[in-house]
């Protein structure tokens, strides 16, 4: 009882809290023009914060074990878009071991110098996570390999004014599901089958010149995830922080 108790802590804790690539939004304060297209390098970090944190750290240290992936979560982030017409645009992101496509589609509010926009959409993505899980003295390693698979549908009020700063402010829900194996150090295996949902708010700013802008956000999510290793259950919730930053070139 004690070695599934452990397990289904700490495929729960590995998959929730730190070894699931960030999800940022990677917003703007517009859509990609129509035939020109958007390429952007950066980072994002994935940091639960109050309960989640503490939650995590409290049920893995009666089992003497470590990861530093329940604390850190810093990814590489690449993304392209491309603007099909003016009022629709697409992507395709890369975000650490993840790789997520989307649209976009805006509904014009104010044009001009200062020009303002809803802009909703969707997206899809699907990856793997990849963690390990040891005790405190080195010994007695597990590994998590799951597939992970999910949705958001984000809506933003963006801003843009001269082509030099853009803001954007708006929400985002999604859902996912993530599931693989956890493979003690005895070789044995075990079955993890976790759901979540989740929803918080997106905050973006930018600023540049003509084709170079440089682009930082903050997403505040609160999450919940349900659990299933071996067909016992758990559940587990709370807020986690998504900052991310991005050099973005548009061209031609």
């Amino acid at each position: 009882m004690r070695l599934l108790t452990c397990a289904a802590c700490a495929g729960l804790l590995l998959l929730m809290a730190g070894c699931a690539p960030a999800l940022p939004g990677l917003g703007s304060g517009g859509l990609t023009p129509k035939g020109r297209y958007d390429t952007s390098v950066g980072g994002s970090a994935r940091i639960p914060v109050g309960r989640l944190r503490k939650s995590s750290r409290e049920a893995l240290q009666p089992f003497g074990y470590q990861s530093p992936s329940v604390y850190d979560g810093v990814i590489p982030v690449a993304a392209a878009r491309y603007g099909l017409r003016e009022d629709w645009d697409m992507g395709l992101a890369v975000l650490g071991t993840t790789l997520r496509m989307d649209a976009r589609h805006a509904i014009p509010w104010h044009q001009g110098l200062l020009q303002t926009a809803w802009l909703i959409g969707g997206d899809v993505y699907a990856g793997w996570i990849d963690d390990t899980l040891r005790r405190d003295d080195g010994s007695d390693v597990r590994e998590v390999d799951a597939l992970r698979a999910g949705m958001t549908l984000p809506a933003t009020l963006g801003l843009r004014v001269a082509g030099l700063y853009e803001a954007w402010v708006g929400a985002r829900a999604g859902f996912e599901y993530a599931g693989g194996d956890l493979r003690m150090a005895d070789q044995q295996r075990q079955t993890v089958d976790l759901w979540a949902v989740r929803g918080g708010l997106m905050l973006g700013v930018g600023l540049g010149f003509r084709y170079v802008h440089v682009l930082i956000e903050l997403n505040t999510d609160y999450e919940h995830w349900f659990a299933s290793v071996d067909d016992r259950d758990s559940d587990h919730g709370g807020v986690v922080l998504t900052p991310a930053f991005r050099l973005r070139i548009r061209w031609p």
